[in-house]
Parts: structure tokens; sequence; C-alpha cells
């Protein structure tokens, strides 16, 4: 609780202006399939010696910024969904098989492999932490919201699904060490996005997830219309891959690529 308090004392009371584009249903879903990014993820994992997880959590942040009202160097918040069976002591504990975790994302002024780093570190700390009553959380929450006037805003979250993909894409041995693949930039015309069903379930503001599938970089993405439009939603997978490559090159960031849509209604491409 001491932790959750600290980190949610800095989170923003708002973080997403209004959107301009609101939709009805309100919730929409699309998931973005990319190779560049599966290996550009690799390539900047081997490099820093690190798993392909925090990597992706530091390129989902960086991507995430744009859409937010966040200052200049301000840390974004994101909160993790960690499984609390990992450690065998908990095997048989009655509990929620998952919790969430706030894990605060500082964004220095450095290359991306800096801002991977921290967040790597960042990580680590809400993974530990991941262990409470929901009950003592919630009061929490409401007593900072009462001592600041309005509830920080926590609606981002990140959940890396995979397990099988995990671990292949943890294996590489090298920058790029598969041979006989195209330049990675060339595999950018390869990454398509296929949207889903919109729903009026209430869901959260920003929910990435990242889902098994062999050979690519797969993330399924589910936003609130009314703080992030359509049109934000593909900006955001693409600026996700865009990062990623970018920082695998050792080139400046920019958002560029040849993602494909599949067609949704009003969604400019």
């Amino acid at each position: 609780m001491r932790h959750f308090e600290r980190l949610v004392a800095q989170a923003p009371d708002r973080l997403f202006r209004e959107s301009a584009d609101p939709r009805k249903p309100r919730f929409w879903q699309v998931t973005c399939e990319s190779p560049a990014g599966y290996r550009a993820a690799r390539m900047l994992a081997n490099r820093l010696g690190l798993s392909t997880s925090p990597v992706l959590l530091a390129a989902f942040a960086v991507a995430l910024t744009p859409l937010t009202s966040l200052a200049s160097g301000q840390p974004v918040v994101v909160q993790l969904v960690v499984s609390n069976r990992f450690r065998p002591g908990f095997a048989g504990s009655v509990s929620p098989v998952a919790q969430s975790a706030p894990c605060m994302i500082e964004m220095p002024d450095a290359p991306f492999e800096g801002v991977a780093l921290r967040t790597w570190q960042s990580a680590l700390l809400a993974y530990k932490h991941a262990y409470f009553d929901p009950a003592g959380k919630q009061e929490v929450s409401k007593r900072i919201a009462a001592e600041r006037g309005l509830e920080p805003d926590l609606g981002v979250f990140f959940n890396d699904r995979r397990v099988r993909s995990r671990e292949l894409a943890d294996s590489i041995t090298g920058d790029d060490a598969v041979g006989g693949l195209p330049p990675i930039r060339h595999e950018l015309t390869r990454t398509t996005l296929t949207w889903g069903e919109p729903f009026d379930i209430p869901e959260q503001k920003v929910f990435l997830s990242v889902v098994d599938m062999a050979g690519t970089l797969c993330c399924e993405l589910r936003a609130d219309t009314h703080f992030v439009s359509p049109v934000d939603m593909v900006g955001l997978l693409r600026r996700i891959e865009s990062v990623l490559v970018n920082a695998a090159l050792r080139e400046g960031d920019g958002v560029e690529g040849g993602t494909t849509a599949a067609a949704a209604p009003g969604v400019v491409r």
C-alpha cells in the first residue's frame, strides 16, 4: 500500500484530453501484427541484456506520450497486469490470479535504450509489489482522491500475455541473428491492422495486450474513443513499431512504415 500510494501521488489527475472523434459504441479494439516490431524488439533486448517485455513496455510509454496532456519529461504511469502465481508459496492462495500494479516510467531526455533500462527497473518494482488486498487499495485510492479533490488517472494498462512466443523472442543470440532475412525496414510493409467489433461494456481508457503469435509482434489495443479516437489508436500502434525499429537501427525518432488497415467505419488510414 505504501508503494502504491507513493506512485499514485505522482500520477496526473487527467491524463488524456477529450477526443475530437468520440464514437458509439464507445470502445474500439484493433490488433496489430508487426514482423518488423518483433525483430526490432529482439535486437534491442539482446543489446541491453533484457527480455523483450520491458522493451515493449518502454516503447508503449514513449508512443503513448504524444496522446496525453503530460508536460515534457513528466513520467508516465502504466498499470501492469501481474500474475501472482509465479512464487511457489502462493500457489495455493485464495486470491485473484492476476492483479494490477502501477509502474512509473520516467522519460529522460536520452536515447530509447536509456528509457528501456529505466522501464525495466520500474517494472521490477511493480512486479514485486503486485500482491495486495484489493479493499485496502481501494481505501488508499479514495483517501488520495479526497485529499487531491480529483481521482488520479490510472486508466492505462499493459499486459504481456505471451508464453511461447516470449520464450522464442528472448532466445536470440545476436543482433538479428536469424540469417537470410530482408532488411528490417522492408518488413514494415508486412504490418497489418485488423479491427474488431466495437462494444459498450466499460473498459479502461487504453489497454494494450501483447499476445502469443510466432514470428511477429502481435498487440491487441482496446481504447475508449471518448479519449483516444480510432485514428489515434492507429497512430499509437504505428509509433510503437516505429520507436522499436528506429531504436534498433540507432536512428532518429519518427513515425513511418507501410501499415495496412482493414476497413473500419470512418477511420482515416
